[in-house]
């Protein structure tokens, strides 16, 4: 296919050449809604404005893969115009959330070059960064194309294959934002009788987030929310606690958020 002899061919690329990809690419809300419409996603934190606020969002992120093919837009014009294929992509991470308004920028470094055994194209792998104007980075991956040549005849570049991993390490991996983690451990210090504990549920076949409060007078349990599968306690305050997470009612999942008060002196 011809494109017009525009964008860089293989022997334009070096390796630790950092490509600074023209832009920068402003978010809109229209952006999220259209994707959203079109995708048809179920992800709560993108998907439901309540529990987005509840986890301490300002409003719900883009998702993820939105921010993913925006930041790949941006670097297509310095890449692959002469592209004949993607190969594959590796040790991809977000890194933080992006909302409507949020302005992108991109750059990608050259870490590898391969000459084909045909002479005619090469194989180009970058390492691609996205981030808000900020400063704030929101995305990183790695990705390989198949280049093609301007001048077959030119010299092949000394061969470079870097060594990428199978999976990302789930020790680099950034959890969503929110403030549970600390709020639950705080609470169960001051509450020992809250027991609040992620169980296996062998029916639904998935874990489900159960609250329960002893009464140590009666030696009894009293559950306080119904069963929830991927839930939260988003925050507790005095006696008062507030969780999210996915009901299940009639073979669907529904996206909601509980505020239980404990009585005085239950405990």
């Amino acid at each position: 296919m011809d494109k017009g002899g525009k964008g860089r061919f293989f022997e334009d690329f070096e390796v630790g050449r950092v490509l600074r990809h023209a832009g920068p690419r402003t978010v809109t809300a229209a952006d999220a809604a259209l994707y959203l419409a079109l995708t048809g996603s179920r992800f709560a934190l993108q998907a439901a404005e309540p529990l987005a606020r509840a986890w301490g969002l300002p409003a719900p992120p883009l998702d993820d893969l939105l921010v993913f093919h925006l930041v790949f837009g941006l670097s297509v014009p310095d890449l692959s115009v002469n592209a004949i294929a993607n190969l594959g992509y590796a040790d991809g991470r977000f890194l933080a959330p992006v909302f409507p308004g949020d302005t992108l920028v991109a750059r990608s470094t050259v870490i590898g070059l391969k000459q084909t055994s045909s002479g005619k194209s090469g194989i180009v792998w970058v390492r691609t960064e996205g981030f808000k104007t900020c400063g704030t980075a929101v995305l990183d991956y790695v990705r390989w194309v198949l280049v093609n040549k301007r001048d077959p005849a030119s010299p092949a570049p000394e061969p470079v294959v870097p060594e990428l991993p199978a999976v990302v390490a789930p020790d680099r991996l950034v959890a969503p934002p929110g403030p549970a983690p600390r709020l639950r451990h705080a609470y169960e210090r001051r509450l020992e009788a809250l027991r609040v504990a992620e169980e296996r549920d062998h029916e639904l076949g998935r874990p489900v987030l159960r609250a329960r409060l002893l009464d140590t007078q009666r030696g009894t349990e009293a559950d306080l929310l119904p069963d929830l599968s991927d839930a939260r306690l988003l925050w507790a305050e005095n006696n008062r606690l507030r969780f999210a997470g996915f009901e299940r009612v009639d073979n669907a999942n529904y996206a909601q958020t509980w505020e239980v008060e404990v009585a005085e002196g239950v405990a």
